[in-house]
């Protein structure tokens, strides 16, 4: 379930960039905090994919484990 919700929480980013939105806010932040934004958003990104790879390794190590445990 958690890996769940980073998924849609990395897409929600993403979906963010094409906004009308986003554009206003691009018009009104000054270039540190764009940056700052920018940043911010893409170390999120980065981290809920380590976290989502970590996991779907663990799960698989763990299923191999079971698996060599019934054999």
């Amino acid at each position: 379930m958690f890996v769940v919700i980073l998924r849609i929480m990395i897409l929600f980013p993403i979906l963010f960039y094409f906004t009308p939105a986003f554009d206003i806010i691009n018009q009104e932040l000054d270039f540190v905090w764009k940056i700052f934004l920018y940043g911010f958003l893409i170390l999120f990104e980065l981290w809920a994919i380590i976290v989502i790879v970590r996991d779907t390794q663990l799960r698989k190590q763990f299923k191999a484990e079971q698996n060599a445990e019934e054999d």
